[in-house]
């Protein structure tokens, strides 16, 4: 028998009172007064319906056995550390005289028990549910504050995983940008020192002389790659500020494809490494500036030729997709290693310092690369493809 449906589980009262009518009139007075009740069959029952949720619960002592005390103590054993289920408890006068041993057992064992005399006044009966089911409110409340202390414990504990995270990138930031700085002066003195070097060497070689045209040549090939050095800087620091700007116009991005492959191929030969170019385009025009475009191609393709063994391969493709044009460059070196992928075009971030001692530059190159072209409203990845061998 259930009265009150539309209230919560845990706002009713479970009535267990095995003898004639007492656990149905005991709950038509509570629903005269607006308590919710539930009247249970036997100790089985209320056991069941605790699990369901309870407010409080109202026993009559004939439903007192040894074998319900044990069971209902482990029922309420399970219950959490906020929760206390208050027990009232109808006993005749002469057993509270006499000091019934089972209602003594049951006081004693269980928690938050109210033991009252019958029979009891009906307005009587309601003030000691209501103050029960007060109690029981008052736990509710001690719950939601729990709830929301765990609430901001994981919010706190988030947010100091966040900065945790935060400082370490910061630290990880600082670390490249130091060992950033301490390349960029290696890089900028090992050029100068070549061209200071066969500057001194020039006055005391004969004017046409092989010596006197291979000094003049290490100073034009050291200048050239100091400008690229300092140009890459400026990119750098132009992206940076925010002060990189383009110049567009209609461009044929296929054709400074192709400029750019050829170009490349004599250093690509000079290590024999093989460039391989599919392109069924020969107009793909694009709104940009192709300057930009062609330092985007070129730093792709010297990337590629520097770390692709001697008799590897470059393969360069570019195709129509919509609207889209797609270059895709792939080559057979070592590659980049999964974890670092998502990075291979940040600022100041490489996988391996000493590939910089070998092949010489920055490491800026794709950096700049991927600002390009993410200005020219497009978008780069980097894939490392499975081995074929």
């Amino acid at each position: 028998m259930r009265n009150f449906d539309d209230k919560t589980n845990d706002e009713r009262v479970l009535i267990l009172a095995p003898m004639g009518r007492d656990g149905s009139m005991t709950s038509q007075f509570l629903g005269d007064a607006g308590i919710a009740s539930t009247v249970c069959v036997d100790g089985y029952d209320l056991m069941t319906e605790i699990k369901r949720g309870a407010g409080a619960i109202l026993l009559t002592e004939e439903a007192l056995t040894s074998s319900f005390i044990t069971a209902l103590h482990e029922v309420l054993a399970a219950q959490p550390p906020w929760s206390d289920v208050p027990i009232l408890v109808s006993a005749f006068k002469d057993s509270l005289g006499d000091s019934s041993a089972l209602v003594v057992r049951f006081a004693g064992l269980l928690r938050n028990v109210t033991i009252f005399e019958r029979p009891i006044r009906i307005l009587t009966l309601r003030s000691v549910v209501r103050l029960a089911l007060s109690v029981r409110r008052r736990q509710y409340e001690i719950k939601e504050l729990l709830v929301c202390a765990q609430k901001l414990l994981a919010r706190e504990k988030q947010a100091r995983t966040i900065a945790e995270e935060a400082r370490a990138e910061a630290d990880l930031a600082n670390r490249s940008k130091d060992e950033f700085l301490a390349m960029l002066s290696h890089e900028l003195r090992t050029p100068l020192n070549a061209v200071l070097g066969f500057s001194e060497l020039l006055p005391y070689e004969t004017p046409g002389s092989k010596d006197f045209n291979d000094s003049l040549a290490a100073i034009v090939r050291n200048s050239k790659a100091q400008v690229s050095l300092i140009d890459d800087i400026l990119d750098v620091s132009r992206i940076v500020t925010g002060k990189l700007s383009i110049d567009e116009s209609p461009v044929n991005v296929a054709s400074i494809v192709i400029d750019a492959v050829n170009s490349f191929r004599l250093a690509a030969e000079h290590k024999d490494v093989r460039v391989r170019m599919i392109a069924d385009l020969t107009t793909a025009t694009v709104l940009g500036d192709a300057n930009r475009l062609r330092q985007i191609v070129s730093n792709l393709l010297s990337n590629a030729v520097k770390f692709t063994p001697s008799g590897g391969c470059i393969t360069v493709e570019m195709v129509r997709k919509g609207r889209m044009f797609e270059l895709v460059i792939a080559d057979n070196g070592e590659g980049i290693a999964s974890e670092f992928l998502p990075h291979v075009f940040d600022k100041f971030r490489q996988q391996d310092a000493s590939c910089t001692k070998r092949f010489g530059g920055l490491g800026l190159g794709l950096s700049i690369v991927r600002h390009l072209v993410e200005v020219h409203t497009g978008s780069i990845v980097s894939i490392r493809q499975p081995s074929s061998t």
